[in-house]
């Protein structure tokens, strides 16, 4: 994550928001030598908020760390594995 003064961020704000949108890098600005705030795309703030939401979700939480187990022990279904159950429920709907 790059850092910039404030003055800096000030005088090129609209430079810092081209290149942030599109390479989605953070950027923190600092006040007085210190971190103040961060200049983030806001897909990327969109994505931390929704994953902040389904955290903050107990039963949401509890899918995820399930799905992990059942990945590490190998039980899912891969991506052939998967197209060919779907083309076998397209064949039996016909």
């Amino acid at each position: 994550m790059r850092t910039l003064s404030l003055a800096t961020a000030k005088t090129q704000l609209s430079a810092v928001v081209d290149e942030v949108v599109r390479t989605h890098e953070q950027i923190t600005v600092t006040r007085n030598g210190e971190p103040a705030v961060v200049i983030l795309a806001i897909e990327d703030y969109e994505a931390l908020q929704e994953t902040l939401e389904l955290l903050a979700d107990g039963a949401a939480r509890a899918r995820v760390t399930q799905a992990q187990i059942d990945i590490a022990d190998g039980d899912f279904t891969d991506a052939d594995e998967m197209a060919a159950l779907m083309a076998e429920r397209r064949r039996l709907s016909e």
